[in-house]
């Protein structure tokens, strides 16, 4: 048997009556088997349009709470909708991980309408509501009954809250009230939004789902609206794997967030207030745009890691790369702050002969490059003129040269360094 305990809070307002590559409305089935309306529950059933008084142009919402106290226990509500009104509920049930509670609409015959069936996933101290809805399209008055009912687990002392809400304002598509019957983005391009879409209610929820298209690896969400009313963006993932919905928030910021290609995300769209704080007369279209990009990680190291145009040799200051054309090729790789080859990188190599120190020409020679795919750079530099001002004694000449420094730095204070020498000429005989 159950226990219930009902405390009632309402609000009646009056309001106005008022795409993207989107796949609205997959219907589902219901995962589980709905349960049976017993004598039991008509018999203690609870009238809510008796506590919640509507006129036409207006929208109503209420609240009650309850108690089921084990599995299969259920409690009834019977609300009579007006015809071309569409009516909301939402189940909040308690935050414990050993209760799983559903919602179903029926209609005046007992006939399922519509079915709610998250499977319980506690998240610090709550898990997704359960929301349904209808439309009345009979051409009169006609009564629905509300029921919630326990899958598995109950409590005499952890209640639940049922809000309940009639409207004659609502876009097209609904009802989308939960995340089995989320419309889908199909990404052409990086960028998506929709814009014809309004939170009707203060308990409306529209739901979308998309995939992570590939070659992205960041998405910003934005939502706008001039609606007086908040609207939130809430994200999800289905950590259920046999069909049914186990949703699991995930936390994203205003800003850009770290995505992966392939994964599936689930989005609800619904009223960020109060319950008595909807305003009645500002229900307004809002704008949600989903965009992704490619995350742009700064350089985290570079290092030089060979030369082109000369060969080895062993002069006054040990065996360095020596250079003896007019070019030097320089090779590297830079890696990002996470230690991975960062592509499209712009590095710049320097080549300094301490003979021309202070020259506005040949003081350091620059050159430009960018690395490839797998983070490596090849940069040729032009090489300044000669100057000779070191020797070494190489059996039966002496070689003249100069101790060089090149340098590579990927723009920031990052920097590698290397020393050759820039070979100029050789005479023969010892002249050290």
């Amino acid at each position: 048997m159950k226990a219930t305990k009902v405390l009632c809070g309402i609000l009646t307002c009056a309001i106005l009556f008022g795409n993207a590559g989107i796949v609205h409305a997959k219907e589902t089935q219901s995962a589980r088997n709905i349960p049976a309306l017993t004598a039991e529950m008509m018999e203690e059933s609870i009238n809510l349009s008796a506590q919640s008084a509507r006129m036409s142009g207006n929208v109503s919402a209420g609240y009650v709470t309850g108690y089921l106290s084990d599995t299969s226990d259920g409690a009834l509500y019977t609300i009579t909708v007006p015809n071309g009104c569409m009516m909301q509920a939402q189940l909040e049930q308690p935050g414990n991980a050993a209760i799983d509670y559903d919602l179903y609409i029926f209609d005046k015959d007992d006939n399922s309408i519509d079915a709610s069936e998250n499977v319980t996933n506690v998240v610090n101290g709550k898990t997704l509501v359960e929301d349904v809805a209808v439309i009345n399209t009979t051409g009169t008055e006609a009564e629905y009954k509300i029921l919630v009912n326990s899958f598995v687990g109950g409590s005499e002392t952890e209640a639940y809250t049922l809000t309940y809400a009639l409207t004659d304002v609502y876009d097209d598509y609904e009802t989308d009230e939960q995340p089995r019957r989320a419309g889908e983005f199909v990404f052409s391009s990086a960028s998506d939004s929709i814009s014809d879409r309004n939170i009707s209610s203060p308990i409306d929820s529209d739901w979308y789902m998309f995939t992570v298209p590939s070659g992205y690896d960041e998405m910003q969400l934005n939502i706008s609206s001039s609606s007086a009313n908040s609207h939130a963006v809430l994200a999800y993932k289905n950590i259920a794997t046999d069909g049914t919905y186990q949703m699991a928030p995930v936390s994203l910021s205003s800003g850009k967030n770290a995505v992966t290609a392939g994964d599936v995300y689930y989005l609800k769209v619904c009223y960020g207030g109060a319950l008595n704080g909807f305003a009645q007369d500002s229900i307004e279209n809002y704008t949600l745009s989903i965009n992704f990009s490619v995350k742009s990680l700064e350089p985290g190291s570079i290092s030089i890691t060979g030369f082109e145009g000369g060969t080895y040799v062993t002069y006054g200051y040990g065996r360095l790369y020596r250079v003896t054309g007019g070019t030097l090729t320089v090779k590297g790789i830079v890696k990002d702050t996470e230690g991975k080859d960062l592509a499209n990188a712009p590095v710049l190599v320097a080549f300094a002969n301490p003979a021309w120190e202070g020259d506005s020409r040949y003081g350091l020679v620059p050159a430009e490059g960018v690395t490839d795919a797998s983070g490596r750079f090849t940069i040729t530099v032009t090489l300044p003129p000669k100057a000779g001002l070191e020797c070494y004694y190489v059996n039966p000449s002496t070689h003249y040269y100069d101790t060089c420094t090149v340098i590579a730095t990927p723009g920031n204070d990052l920097y590698a360094t290397d020393f050759v020498y820039q070979y100029a000429y050789s005479a023969y005989g010892d002249n050290t």
